[in-house]
C-alpha cells in the first residue's frame, strides 16, 4: 500500500466514523437501496 492509499483509507475511515456518530451511516445504505428500487421501476 502506498502513501496515497494509506491517506485515502484514513479519510474513508474518518468519514464512516463521523457518519456513524451522526446516525447517518445506516441511512445512506437505506437511501441507496431505495434509489436502486426506484430506478428499476423506470425501465
Amino acid at each position: 500500500m502506498n502513501n496515497l492509499e494509506l491517506k485515502l483509507e484514513r479519510v474513508l475511515y474518518a468519514t464512516v466514523k463521523q457518519h456513524e456518530e451522526m446516525g447517518f451511516y445506516d441511512g445512506w445504505g437505506k437511501a441507496t437501496e431505495q434509489l436502486v428500487e426506484y430506478t428499476k421501476t423506470l425501465r
